[in-house]
């Protein structure tokens, strides 16, 4: 049997006379005039639109002195396409450095399915500048806290 939205409301308008949700509102059955509950309001996050405006700071990236590892991060972050929370728990074992490919494990994306990534040389010459370090590619230059 079809239900289309013209019976919906004949059919559910009794179930919802008894207020079985407690002190939810309205039937459910007929679209809300007001915006959906708990919408978040819009928000905007600095961007560069322009693509002559990406040079400076991949230059300032690349230009940096301080800790090696956070250099490494830096290139890591525009040369292979990763948000820094993909970044810092990346670990040699993914990286195929022969078909510079990385694949992440299914445990640490979103959809829980494995993902593969091809990494640029900008990326790979960033990797080997860090290769010493232990399982974790960026792992932390600050001791654990216990």
């Amino acid at each position: 049997m079809l239900i289309t939205p013209h019976f919906a409301p004949q059919l559910f308008a009794p179930a919802c006379r008894d207020r079985p949700l407690g002190n939810a509102r309205g039937n459910g059955t007929r679209p809300s005039r007001s915006s959906p509950p708990g919408r978040a309001e819009a928000r905007h996050h600095c961007a560069i639109i322009e693509p002559t405006a990406i040079g400076a700071p991949l230059r300032a990236g690349c230009d940096y002195q301080g800790n090696v590892l956070t250099a490494a991060g830096l290139k890591l972050v525009a040369f292979a396409v990763v948000r820094p929370g993909e970044l810092r728990p990346m670990q040699w074992r993914e990286i195929d450095v022969e078909s510079a490919v990385r694949s992440i494990p299914p445990e640490r994306t979103k959809m829980q399915r494995p993902h593969k990534v091809p990494m640029a040389r900008q990326a790979l010459a960033a990797l080997d500048e860090v290769r010493p370090s232990p399982d974790q590619v960026i792992a932390s230059s600050r001791p654990a806290l216990e």
